[in-house]
């Protein structure tokens, strides 16, 4: 795609339409992703609340913590799968539903070792530090 190919005003105009055409439906799926990704704090806290006052750790404890931060991660990746799928369509002016938050479980092993890939790059870190400059054009610091 050329850069003068791209028309901001046109993206942020389709954007604005879709919105206000579906404004119940982006209502009610921010509500719908704000709960699922607050579910599991409010079961660490809940749990974490009846713990002991000398606050020892327990191996029973951090068993726990990993298999909520595991349940998290997994619930976050699914709905981000998803959010990513009602976005796609909605460019594509297809119609959607709020299935399509659930749909793309399957393919999140490959989501999972993609994530993986980029966090292990050394040069990731760079890359994400210096995008300001190179998309300005002051170049590398």
């Amino acid at each position: 795609m050329n850069r003068d190919d791209f028309i901001s005003i046109d993206a942020i105009r389709f954007g604005l339409n879709g919105l206000e055409k579906n404004l119940r439906f982006f209502i009610t799926l921010i509500i719908i992703v704000s709960v699922l990704y607050n579910i599991p704090v409010l079961i660490i806290k809940y749990y974490l609340k009846f713990q002991t006052l000398d606050s020892t750790p327990r191996s029973q404890d951090l068993f726990v913590g990993l298999v909520m931060l595991f349940v998290f991660l997994i619930v976050y990746f699914v709905v981000e799968l998803g959010l990513l799928r009602i976005a796609l369509k909605f460019k594509d002016n297809k119609e959607v539903e709020f299935k399509d938050l659930f749909k793309e479980y399957h393919l999140l092993p490959r989501y999972l070792l993609a994530n993986l890939y980029i966090l292990s790059d050394p040069h990731a870190p760079l890359l994400s530090y210096n995008f300001p400059q190179h998309a300005f054009g002051q170049g590398v610091i």
